[in-house]
């Protein structure tokens, strides 16, 4: 039995009886050069950390930033909300924003703002938002059906914030670590990316003599390598898959070729693949569409298997003894430089073959190719397996958070003669 059993100590009630939701938006006249302060969904985490507050003039500024937020407002996404943006705004800032993407809670008389928030991170509520919301790819919950979901809360708002400065000082000890270990993941996320660079364009021996490459991301290269063009070495592949002769379905992922079921109704899969490529193995597949919009994406893989891939992608097809995984690091060297991003065209900045085809390509020796391959493989390993180690931390450590708020903001685990230091607290401000 739990202390919140004790029903004259606790109570249950909707949220639309205490909050107010979307009270303020911000005016339509407002002067065009004014600068705003404006709050994106991508902006946000699904711990509750606010990653980016933007700095635009009002005239620019998406017309969906319309809500004003101020100090101890809750932000939900109400739309995308598989996206789990949920924060807590920790100071007043003129003119903050954020877009009609997100509901605006506001605590009422009968709860305080620091409750309110962890109420609302508690992953039972937010399964109770999944399970209201509408819609397949871009599910939605309606400010309606959000403002008739009900939370429990401690009667006494002496018991409200006891919780909430236990969750404080907890989440921010478990923050702390996480953040910690994202920073380490980051600078061996660089390590790796140099390996790599360094490796692929100037080779295991750093006593060579070099020269020019006249490749100016690149710089100088061992002497007798040599610089060709993209179409010197690779056609196009334009194999299509006449009468769905090859139902592999393969698919590029963060820089990766993985497998797909193409039975499979989750996601945006075509009826037919008539008109998708067939690649083989050591081909090369590079995503070049929408290079001005999105400046993140992984856009280079190499084929591990025979399948089928949508011929929305460019395929290169070895026409030489090139060592095609060399090669592939080359251009993922390329891509994490961001080269690509300099060559598109059009409204969309994308980059067809006949442009991308006069790209040069570094040609090492064919021995070093391989030596070199073998060498930032075992480099990549070693690497990936401490990311894979210390990711696995991380979610150990996610989940004992969303434990943790569980249990203590519904009254499971009874926190009142729990000892929190009075001094040194790092409260969880998102």
């Amino acid at each position: 039995m739990t202390y919140k059993s004790d029903t004259s100590t606790w109570n249950t009630k909707k949220l639309k009886y205490v909050t107010c939701i979307n009270s303020e938006v911000l005016r339509e006249n407002k002067d065009k050069e004014q600068e705003i302060s404006y709050i994106d969904i991508s902006s946000v985490n699904s711990d509750g950390r606010i990653k980016k507050i933007e700095k635009v003039k009002f005239g620019v500024a998406p017309s969906r930033a319309r809500r004003i937020v101020k100090k101890g407002d809750v932000i939900i996404s109400t739309v995308r909300t598989y996206l789990r943006a949920i924060a807590s705004i920790k100071e007043n800032i003129d003119d903050l924003i954020v877009s009609t993407g997100f509901a605006v809670l506001r605590a009422g008389n009968e709860i305080s703002p620091d409750f309110l928030k962890y109420a609302i991170l508690n992953p039972d509520f937010i399964d109770k938002i999944m399970a209201n919301s509408k819609g397949v790819s871009y599910p939605a919950i309606s400010s309606s059906d959000l403002a008739n979901l009900a939370i429990s809360y401690p009667y006494k708002k002496e018991t409200q914030d006891l919780i909430s400065r236990y969750l404080n000082y907890k989440t921010s000890l478990i923050d702390s670590l996480v953040q910690k270990n994202e920073k380490l993941i980051k600078l061996l996320e660089e390590k790796k990316a140099a390996i790599i660079s360094q490796t692929i364009t100037k080779g295991l021996n750093t006593d060579v003599e070099m020269k020019d490459s006249v490749v100016e991301w690149v710089g100088k290269i061992p002497k007798v390598w040599k610089v060709e063009p993209v179409s010197l070495n690779f056609k196009e592949n334009k194999i299509k898959n006449s009468n769905l002769q090859e139902k592999n379905l393969l698919s590029l992922s963060y820089g990766k070729i993985i497998k797909k079921n193409i039975l499979s109704n989750f996601g945006l899969l075509p009826e037919s693949f008539s008109n998708y490529q067939i690649v083989e193995k050591d081909c090369i597949i590079l995503r070049l569409t929408d290079l001005q919009n999105d400046k993140r994406s992984l856009r280079v893989g190499y084929v591990p298997e025979r399948g089928i891939i949508t011929s929305a992608y460019i395929g290169l097809t070895p026409k030489s003894n090139l060592n095609s995984k060399y090669i592939y690091y080359l251009l993922h060297s390329y891509d994490l430089k961001k080269v690509f991003y300099n060559l598109g065209s059009g409204v969309r900045q994308s980059l067809t073959y006949f442009d991308f085809k006069k790209l040069p390509l570094i040609i090492p020796t064919s021995e070093e190719q391989e030596k070199i391959v073998e060498h930032v493989e075992v480099g990549i390993r070693k690497i990936s397996d401490s990311i894979n180690y210390i990711d696995k931390q991380i979610k150990l450590l996610e989940e004992y958070r969303k434990t943790l708020i569980s249990n203590v903001v519904t009254g499971k685990t009874d926190v009142r003669d729990e000892k929190i230091p009075e001094s040194g607290i790092k409260y969880n401000y998102a």
